[in-house]
């Protein structure tokens, strides 16, 4: 049977190692690199010296997310946890599915939207107006895929506080 809290091993593109390895979110697993993987990966003097599991890991993120005053606090809080490590956002996600589903979904990411120019950290997904049509160069959708909208008169939820 399947665990499926244990996310699919993903093999390390060649040359990711050090600060780089660190800083990828897709693949850093922080203080959860083991001894081992921290000589192999040149990671030796980048971490503290205590390797944390991810389930210990895991742990510190929850206790800080229930320390936060708003559930937007939470929210941002959740969205810079996924900007530095995937891996650990979505374990924890998963273990308080119940709990997070609020904060990262209906009440909360409407509000998020709405004050998206004053919470906005980084670019995440792709912001498209009608100017744009055929002059955006850079990473395409799949072939086949569509465009949700709120189906609410001519915005969608996401549109509202893009600063646009």
């Amino acid at each position: 049977m399947t665990d499926h809290r244990r996310p699919p091993r993903r093999e390390l593109p060649p040359g990711l190692r050090g600060v780089a390895l660190l800083h990828d979110a897709h693949f850093t697993k922080g203080t959860a690199f083991t001894a081992a993987e921290r000589e192999a990966f040149g990671l030796r003097g980048l971490l503290p010296p205590r390797v944390l599991t991810i389930e210990e890991q895991a742990e510190r993120v929850i206790r800080n997310f229930r320390g936060k005053p708003s559930a937007l606090e939470q929210y941002v809080f959740l969205s810079a946890l996924q900007d530095r490590t995937e891996t650990l956002f979505y374990r924890v996600l998963i273990d308080h599915i119940a709990e997070m589903m609020p904060v990262v979904y209906t009440p909360t990411v409407g509000e998020a939207c709405k004050k998206f120019g004053h919470i906005y950290r980084r670019p995440r997904g792709l912001y498209l107006t009608v100017e744009d049509r055929g002059r955006v160069k850079g990473p395409r959708p799949p072939a086949g895929s569509r465009l949700a909208r709120g189906g609410r008169g001519d915005r969608a939820d996401g549109d509202a506080g893009t600063v646009g």
